[in-house]
C-alpha cells in the first residue's frame, strides 16, 4: 500500500466518522425539537381546555345566580305550589340550561325540589338517596360557590347560589359532550 492509498483510507474513515457524528447530532436535535413542539402543543391544549372549563363553570354560575333571584322561584320556595314545578321546570327549559341536576333547598334546610336530567328532553325526580347525597355536600353554606366537584366517581361542575328563601344548585356532569368540546 502506498502512502497515498493509506492517506485516502484514513481520510475516508475520518470522513465517515464525521458524517456519523453529524447524523447523531442532527437526530438528537430533531428529537429535542419534537419534544419541545409536543410539550408546547400539550400546554396549549391544556390551557384551552382549562379556559373552556372555566367558561362553562362561569356560565352555570351566572344562570344559577339569575335563577336564584327570580321572584317566582322565591314564592315557590315559600309556599311550594305544586303546579309551579310542572309548568316552569319543563324538560325543554332545563335541557336548554345544559345541566344534569337541579336542586332547591329551603332556608330551613328542607329539600323543595330535586330533578335529574339523564338525557335530552328528560326530567326525572331525583331519587331520595341521590338527593340526600347532594344535600350532604358542603355547598349549602355561605356565599355563592362554583367549582369542580367529584361525586360518585364522576366530575361535576356545580354552582350553589343563595337566595332570600333558600338555595339553588345547578350541576353539570363533565360528560362526553363537554369533554368533546375540551378536546377540540
Amino acid at each position: 500500500m502506498t502512502i497515498r492509498f493509506r492517506s485516502l483510507n484514513l481520510i475516508a474513515v475520518l470522513l465517515g466518522a464525521f458524517v456519523a457524528a453529524l447524523a447523531a447530532l442532527a437526530t438528537l436535535g430533531h428529537q429535542q425539537s419534537l419534544r419541545t413542539l409536543e410539550q408546547s402543543t400539550v400546554e396549549r391544549a391544556s390551557e384551552s381546555a382549562r379556559e373552556l372549563l372555566e367558561g362553562e363553570a362561569e356560565r352555570i354560575a351566572i344562570l344559577a345566580a339569575d335563577w336564584s333571584w327570580w321572584r317566582g322561584l322565591a314564592d315557590y320556595l315559600q309556599d311550594g305550589t305544586p303546579d309551579f314545578a310542572a309548568t316552569e321546570f319543563t324538560p325543554r327549559v332545563l335541557a336548554n340550561l345544559r345541566i344534569h341536576a337541579f336542586l332547591l333547598r329551603q332556608a330551613n334546610g328542607e329539600l323543595r325540589y330535586a330533578a335529574a336530567l339523564p338525557g335530552p328532553d328528560q326530567v326525572e325526580p331525583m331519587p331520595e338517596q341521590e338527593a340526600a347525597a347532594w344535600l350532604a355536600l358542603d355547598i349549602y353554606r355561605g356565599p355563592a360557590r362554583t367549582g369542580l366537584l367529584m361525586r360518585g366517581g364522576e366530575p361535576w361542575l356545580v354552582s350553589s347560589q343563595p337566595s332570600a328563601d333558600g338555595r339553588l344548585v345547578f350541576a353539570r356532569r363533565v360528560d362526553e359532550q363537554l369533554v368533546g368540546q375540551l378536546a377540540s
